[in-house]
Order: structure tokens, then sequence, then C-alpha cells
């Protein structure tokens, strides 16, 4: 609703301050790096791919890559597995 209703997901995400914290590299603390490598937050294709955001690719006009295809495959699965998470966790509050 209102002003955020009306804007796309890609300028919505610049306004909030974990898009600040995650740009400084301030959102993930080092006691959560596994191997080195910190986590990431899985969005939709709505919004940019950055170093902490990982988002599906863009359908072109050529067909995606196998790899390509495999990464949103697997991002799709890992945003069904973390929905049905959260509809657990709600039902159990």
């Amino acid at each position: 609703m209102g002003m955020l209703g009306s804007m796309n997901d890609a300028r919505v995400i610049h306004l909030f301050l974990i898009y600040l914290k995650a740009t400084w590299g301030n959102l993930f603390s080092d006691r959560n790096l596994h191997d080195g490598i910190k986590p990431s937050m899985i969005e939709n294709k709505g919004y940019p791919l950055l170093l902490w955001l990982m988002v599906p690719h863009k359908q072109t006009r050529a067909r995606h890559s196998i790899l390509e295809a495999l990464h949103n495959k697997q991002l799709s699965y890992a945003q069904v597995i973390i929905g049905n998470s959260f509809n657990i966790f709600k039902k159990m509050c």
C-alpha cells in the first residue's frame, strides 16, 4: 500500500536498513562464515543481483545454459524449503 506498494522490488530494497548493512558488509557477522564464505539472501528475479543477494538468472532471448538453469532450479528449491520452514514456525506460534 502507499508509496512502497507502487514501487518495484528493486527500488524498495534500497529504502531499508538491511540494504545499507549488507552493502557495508555488516549484515552477517564473521561467526556466520562457513568455510570462509558469508551467507547470502535469496530473492526472486525482481531484485538486483548483489554480492549478498542471490537471484535467478533472468530469461533472455537465448535459452539458459545448463549451469544457469541448474542455478535457477537450486535457488527455487531453496526458496521452497525456506517458505515451508516459515509455515511450520507460524503454525507453532
